[in-house]
């Protein structure tokens, strides 16, 4: 099926999908607690945009192209990231 087509009838494969994320932080100077995050991040292969400062970290997370195994690696992830010491209060939202 053409791009064309393909866009016209809606079916949306390149559609991706994210989680806005919201924590606490303990100590925002803490690169131990930063770098935890990251390396989390970069081993669900996600991405994220938003700010990480005093008042907490408020981020949108990429999970990726729609069809991919998204809602597994959200929850892993979800799991993750409750062990990382320095971040309280999280809340993670679903899929859009």
């Amino acid at each position: 099926m053409k791009k064309r087509l393909r866009k016209k009838l809606g079916v949306g494969e390149f559609t991706e999908l994210g989680f806005e994320f919201y924590a606490t932080l303990a100590d925002a100077d803490d690169k131990k607690t930063f770098d935890a995050f990251i390396n989390l991040i970069e081993d669900y292969e996600f991405y994220c945009e938003g700010t990480w400062d005093d008042d907490g970290a408020d981020l949108f997370i990429s999970t990726g192209f729609k069809g991919m195994d998204n809602e597994e690696r959200k929850a892993g992830f979800a799991g993750k990231v409750a062990a990382i010491e320095g971040l309280s209060n999280i809340r993670i939202s679903e899929l859009v």
